[in-house]
């Protein structure tokens, strides 16, 4: 499309002659009318033409490009008794009448509307949700799209270079808030499910003081009621939520079983392979007794 201040948006389809690009262009338009055969008149304008690759429509109620409105704008054809018939099904919004996030400009100032470059950003999803998207890490429990995911995430769409009004490339999803935070079983989020409830919000791997320990899938799937023991031999014995929590993050940690981790350095209650090793079974984050014959407690008790 294209447009001049005087006569509008000029649709490609109805003036095929404008269907490529070019930096400038003037449109002539001749006209006659009469009336009854009397007061004939004739003339001529002009009106000078701007063509462009996009058009920067700004709709604050549609803030979002293509396909993030809920949009239902479909063609159709049907045949009945009195022939065939074709139009719009709109039981929706106009794609191309909500805001094109892949165009720059100032809507008022056609000069100045421009392309948005390939990969620039074209949506970011204000809502968090457990998208499961986050290659080789995330989506090794769930897949985009599915119920099944355990920590917050933010879904992002770019723009692919060719189109102003459109989302065109692949999403890409990153940790919300670059946090590893548990997600929320409500529907109100997307993907999120299986969480341990009293996890539900907080980081990865808490420390729920007298009530247990978040951990399993993503550190959000369960909750460690049979204390928590630390599998190295450095003599440190206090770690905070956001410690553990840090740890997992930097080191890509997706799960955290009752079995001893070299990456992670921290599982759920004592066995013969934790025998001695610090641990903690009331979940403040000091570790002050020693895991003795498959139970946490003093050593002289």
């Amino acid at each position: 499309m294209w447009y001049n201040h005087n006569i509008g948006y000029l649709n490609e389809r109805d003036f095929s002659y404008f269907k490529y690009n070019t930096s400038t262009g003037k449109l002539n338009l001749t006209f006659s009318a009469d009336y009854c055969d009397d007061l004939t008149k004739d003339g001529e304008v002009s009106a000078n033409v701007i063509v462009k690759e996009c058009v920067a429509v700004r709709d604050e109620t549609h803030p979002f490009s293509y396909p993030y409105n809920n949009y239902l704008f479909e063609s159709y054809n049907f045949e009945n008794d009195y022939g065939n018939f074709t139009g719009i099904v709109d039981d929706g919004v106009n794609p191309l009448s909500v805001t094109h996030s892949c165009c720059n400009g100032d809507p008022n100032l056609p000069g100045t509307w421009e392309l948005k470059e390939k990969d620039a950003v074209c949506f970011v999803n204000p809502a968090p949700g457990c998208y499961g998207g986050i290659i080789g890490y995330t989506d090794r429990y769930s897949s985009p799209g599915t119920n099944n995911g355990y920590v917050f995430e933010q879904q992002l769409d770019y723009c692919d270079g060719i189109r102003g009004n459109v989302c065109g490339l692949e999403k890409n999803y990153t940790l919300w808030e670059d946090k590893l935070t548990c997600g929320n079983n409500s529907e109100e989020y997307v993907g999120c499910d299986n969480i341990e409830p009293k996890c539900q919000e907080l980081p990865s791997f808490s420390l729920i003081k007298d009530e247990g320990w978040c951990y399993k899938e993503m550190g959000c799937e369960d909750l460690c009621t049979d204390s928590i023991v630390y599998t190295r031999t450095d003599n440190q014995n206090t770690f905070t939520t956001t410690e553990i929590n840090t740890l997992a993050k930097d080191s890509g940690i997706t799960s955290q079983v009752d079995q001893i981790s070299p990456l992670f350095p921290f599982t759920c209650g004592c066995s013969d392979d934790t025998e001695n090793m610090p641990c903690d079974n009331n979940y403040d984050g000091g570790f002050n007794k020693n895991c003795i014959h498959g139970e946490c407690k003093l050593a002289n008790s």
